[in-house]
Parts: structure tokens; C-alpha cells; sequence
């Protein structure tokens, strides 16, 4: 009886992912969901914190990607480029729940996850989340990839489209509406003056 042998096949470049999917390539296509789930998930959850559609935001996310691989101009890019259309994809999200509470078509949001190990995370995250979700999506953008994934303003212009100096002045905006509505929570309030004063 002969011996099967698995072979592996290696990893492909970003530009074979590009052109694969390009060329309706099915395995280009899991290469890419093989390759940036992990960090596409990561960003997600810290733009909505625990959300029980979660995992249909980073679906939509792949989906959008595919379908706009098109206007992708240098494959390198792609990282960076597929960041920008979650970005989007989770605005596009936030935008969509904000229209649909305002017509009552949905409930509220749901009670936040708050599995942690950390007591002070189990106090902290939920109120956070709720702070981030007063913010203009914009503003909570730019502020969870700065001050939660820690981006640098250069990797957080690029991932939001646009300049440094746009990226800034957002930053500035954000972290004073961020401030401003976690300064109306008691506990938020206290850990804000913690952090300041160590």
C-alpha cells in the first residue's frame, strides 16, 4: 500500500493573497482570513468592547475586504489597508445601531461582558464601553487605536485615511470627549484623577 504524504504548501506573499482574491481564488481567500483574523478580531472587540455581534462585524469586515481588493493600490500595504476597512465597516456598524435605536427597531444595548480576571477591569471596562459609545464614531476611532491599541499617530493617520495633522487634531477632540463623558461617571472620575496624580 503506497504511503500518502500531506504535503504543506508555504505561505503566501501579501501580492499572491491580492491577486488570488482578485482572481476569485478561494485559497487566497483563506490565506487572508488565515493570515489577519487574529488582529482583525483584537481590533473589533477593542472598538466595541463585548458585543454579542462580534464575531458578524469581523465577517463583514473579510466580506467588505473582498469585495473591494480592487482599489487596494500596493499589496504590501495590506495590513494596514484591511485595518482601515474595519474602521470603516465598524463606523459603518455604529452609524447603522445608532439609526435603528432612534427608529426603535432594536433594543438597547445589551449588558457589556465584563470576563476579566482583573477586578479593576471588571469595574472599569463596562463603564468604558459605555463612555466610547456616547463618542462620535469618529472620535472613538481614532481614540481606541491611539490609547487602547496603541498606534502610533503615524500608523493611526494611515489606518483612518488621512493626515497626521487631521489625526491629531481628532485625537485632541476625542480625548477631551472622552474626559468630558467619563467625568460624569463617579468611578471613571476617580480612576481619571488616579492616573493623574501617579
Amino acid at each position: 500500500m503506497a504511503e500518502v504524504v500531506k504535503l504543506v504548501g508555504r505561505e503566501l506573499s501579501n501580492s499572491e493573497i491580492v491577486s488570488g482574491v482578485l482572481s476569485r481564488d478561494v485559497q487566497a481567500a483563506a490565506a487572508l482570513y488565515d493570515r489577519f483574523a487574529g488582529h482583525i478580531n483584537r481590533l473589533v472587540w477593542r472598538l466595541l468592547g463585548g458585543d454579542e455581534e462580534h464575531d458578524d462585524v469581523v465577517q463583514q469586515v473579510f466580506v467588505n475586504a473582498l469585495g473591494s481588493m480592487g482599489k487596494l493600490k500596493d499589496p504590501q500595504a495590506l495590513g494596514g489597508w484591511l485595518v482601515g476597512v474595519a474602521i470603516n465597516t465598524v463606523r459603518r456598524e455604529l452609524r447603522s445601531r445608532k439609526a435603528r435605536r432612534i427608529f426603535k427597531l432594536v433594543p438597547g444595548t445589551s449588558e457589556l461582558s465584563t470576563e476579566t480576571v482583573d477586578p479593576d477591569g471588571q469595574l472599569l471596562a463596562p463603564r468604558f464601553y459605555v463612555v466610547l459609545s456616547r463618542m462620535r464614531s469618529a472620535d472613538r476611532v481614532v481614540f481606541v487605536l491611539r490609547f487602547v491599541e496603541g498606534y502610533t499617530l503615524g500608523e493611526c493617520a494611515a489606518a483612518c485615511r488621512c493626515s497626521l495633522a487631521t489625526v491629531k487634531r481628532k485625537l485632541t477632540r476625542a480625548h477631551r470627549a472622552f474626559i468630558k463623558h467619563a467625568r460624569m461617571d463617579p468611578v471613571l472620575a476617580s480612576w481619571i484623577e488616579e492616573v493623574r496624580d501617579g
